[in-house]
């Protein structure tokens, strides 16, 4: 009751190519609970070495996107 929070993640939705996979991270603040949802899939088990680039991108925004920051500060 003595914190708030003043800053959750943005909303992040990525997704490869030709549906080869995608990322999806919400946060939600409702009376100070805070709620997290995360989901990571992947449609496809193999990718050409013209598919890398997108892939090693797609794992970046990953990276960012889980490092944001949550701030709860005291009343």
């Amino acid at each position: 009751e003595s914190y708030t929070v003043t800053q959750l993640p943005k909303k992040v939705f990525i997704s490869l190519p030709n549906k080869g996979g995608s990322f999806v991270l919400k946060t939600m603040n409702t009376n100070n609970v805070i709620t997290l949802f995360c989901r990571f899939q992947m449609n496809k088990i193999s990718f050409s070495s013209l598919e890398y680039a997108a892939l090693k991108e797609f794992y970046n925004q990953i990276v960012i996107a889980e490092n944001s920051d949550i701030v709860i500060e005291k009343k």
